[in-house]
């Protein structure tokens, strides 16, 4: 029996992603897709019907538009969240609310 070819993504050539790699952009496409597409549609799209297919074109920039902020804000909570693991693993990072807890505590005491 042959072995079947290994994974690949389109526009990259085999082996060049791991197959565990491939499983996290997966994920994370299907699970962006999966809140973008219904998120988008419900607030850009304001009349259906079958007169109205194809979109209009200012639902289709909203679409595009609202795509694109979900997806840039995923970014930018996946830096931020990679900036404060890597002050925790320093050991550098305290949350506001502890450090809030702390301080109350302490003139709780005084």
């Amino acid at each position: 029996m042959q072995q079947p070819p290994p994974p690949s993504l389109p526009g990259l050539p085999p082996g060049a992603v791991s197959p565990k790699e491939m499983v996290i952009m997966n994920e994370k496409l299907a699970s962006i897709e999966g809140f973008a597409s219904p998120y988008c549609f419900k607030n850009c799209v304001g009349f259906f019907s079958e007169d109205s297919i194809p979109y209009h074109y200012g639902e289709r920039v909203c679409m595009e538009r609202c795509a694109d902020k979900l997806y840039e804000s995923f970014q930018l909570a996946k830096t931020l969240r990679q900036s404060i693991e890597s002050k925790v693993k320093a050991g550098g990072y305290t949350p506001l609310w502890l450090t809030q807890l702390q301080q109350e505590e302490s003139t709780a005491k005084h």
